[in-house]
């Protein structure tokens, strides 16, 4: 990025030749300015203040009145999981699968996870020497998602390909290729039809998993539609997998470029509950949130307006 007046900055902090370090990109374009309009059509909120400003205020909204959302313009309303619905939707269903995480069930998570970590730290000491991402950071959150949901072990094997691929929905859809979309789509729609069979064999007979639970929740009546609960089950396979996957690479990098801070890990085993927070904030998984004007709005000096179907996306590295 070079610069220039910040009219004529350039930022290329999204190019795959980046990826590995955008930082210096975000940090480059954050001194240039605080409002960054990306050839897409977006606009890049770069300085802490008008992040926070944008993410607390309800007229900035996820999607705007027909459905449309900067990370998924081909995906149609009634597809979109509640992460990326605005309220009333997103208060209703959240309400609804949070009633499915019963303190009990996250409870018992504790010894698969255990048995899962125990496992694989074993097969790798007698290896001696082992890929990280191969062998511990993708299995790991695999296994235990794809328990935790009810899904077969014979089974794993499509939901690590159809994660990997859903993954990219972490990015907008405005700023990935053609080629990229289309494989996104057919991840979904391939995703969506194996729930929808196990859906039905859990209705019939449920079982003490995620999928039973979610099939099963109701709050004064109200019950999660079948396209809720499906939009619900791949979301949850993605958040709950490639993010994990992410964290335990990108924070084991981190600890390894940093290694004062590795050995005070080691000799203080007691700040694990905080340092995993501080590997989220230092190296996050996902590095953009996205929100669509309600009206007119003015932030960083810039007027928003739904009509202009202006978008912004906060630059959060």
């Amino acid at each position: 990025m070079d610069s220039a007046a910040p009219e004529q900055v350039v930022f290329d902090g999204f190019a795959q030749e980046h990826r590995a370090d955008p930082y210096p990109r975000y940090r480059a374009l954050r001194e240039a300015t605080p409002l960054y309009r990306h050839p897409v059509g977006v606009h890049l909120m770069t300085r802490y203040h008008d992040c926070a400003a944008a993410l607390q205020e309800p007229k900035w909204a996820r999607a705007d009145e027909n459905g449309f959302n900067p990370f998924a313009p081909e995906v149609k309303r009634e597809h979109l999981p509640f992460l990326w619905l605005d309220p009333p939707d997103h208060t209703r269903l959240r309400g609804l699968v949070s009633k499915a995480f019963t303190p009990r069930m996250v409870a018992g998570l504790r010894p698969l996870i255990q048995k899962t970590v125990d496992e694989l730290l074993d097969a790798a000491l007698k290896v001696g020497e082992v890929d990280l991402i191969e062998s511990f950071a993708y299995p790991l959150p695999l296994t235990v998602i794809c328990d935790m949901l009810g899904v077969p072990r014979e089974d794993h094997h499509l939901f690590g390909g159809w994660s990997t691929v859903l993954a990219r929905g972490a990015d907008p859809g405005l700023l990935l290729p053609p080629e990229d979309l289309t494989a996104r789509a057919r991840a979904m729609q391939d995703g969506k039809a194996y729930f929808q069979d196990l859906i039905a064999q859990r209705r019939a007979q449920p079982r003490d998993d995620l999928v039973s639970a979610l099939a099963a929740v109701e709050e004064h009546g109200d019950l999660l539609s079948e396209s809720e609960l499906l939009n619900t089950c791949v979301m949850l396979l993605n958040a709950g997998f490639e993010t994990t996957v992410s964290l335990i690479a990108h924070g084991t990098l981190a600890l390894m470029r940093n290694p004062d801070q590795l050995a005070l890990w080691r000799v203080t085993p007691d700040i694990a509950r905080y340092t995993v927070e501080e590997l989220l904030r230092y190296e996050p998984p996902v590095q953009l949130a996205t929100r669509v004007a309600q009206g007119r709005l003015e932030l960083a000096g810039h007027t928003f307006n739904l009509r202009g179907r202006h978008c912004a996306a906060t630059c959060l590295g």
